[in-house]
């Protein structure tokens, strides 16, 4: 069992679709099915079922999707915790959304500038400011600073520093 076999076979439970998930991952679909096969042949088990080009999870990929879930959860916040910024990480909306904290330890090109002014990614909302222990509903004119923790939320996966919420 590898972390990419199950980060493709949870990403296909999210998406009910192989098509979907090799789309979203940015793999080739044969990827996704021999991922998910090799994990059937490793545990005995039979994830799925498919009727209609749609999956559907058995129990025994129901119990596996959460454990495998977990693990990936845990994996990433280890990682975030490393070299990273990421305080807390929350996965929201049956994982189609992540809140995360930020710490802001340091100045960068998302500090001291109006938040009207930055780039942002699409989907991202910055959701609130602590300073001093004082929580801000942040409105345009409004900067993070050093020192600061800010919330994100987002449909982007993968942020591990503030300036993540910068558009490319």
């Amino acid at each position: 069992m590898t972390l990419n076999q199950l980060k493709y076979f949870c990403e296909t439970c999210r998406c009910h679709s192989i098509t979907a998930a090799a789309n979203q991952l940015f793999v080739t679909q044969p990827a996704i099915s021999l991922a998910i096969r090799e994990l059937e042949a490793e545990f005995g088990i039979t994830l799925f079922t498919r009727f209609n080009n749609r999956l559907t999870l058995t129990e025994d990929g129901a119990l596996f999707y959460k454990k495998a879930d977990y693990i990936l959860q845990y994996v990433r916040a280890t990682q975030n915790s490393i070299g990273s910024n990421v305080e807390t990480l929350y996965h929201i909306l049956d994982n189609n959304a992540e809140a995360l904290e930020f710490a802001i330890r340091e100045e960068s090109a998302v500090t001291y500038i109006p938040l009207a002014e930055l780039n942002l990614r699409k989907n991202l909302l910055v959701g609130c400011l602590n300073r001093n222990g004082r929580i801000r509903i942040p409105r345009g004119q409004d900067t993070i600073q050093v020192g600061d923790t800010v919330i994100i939320v987002t449909t982007h996966k993968g942020l591990r520093d503030i300036t993540d919420i910068l558009a490319k």
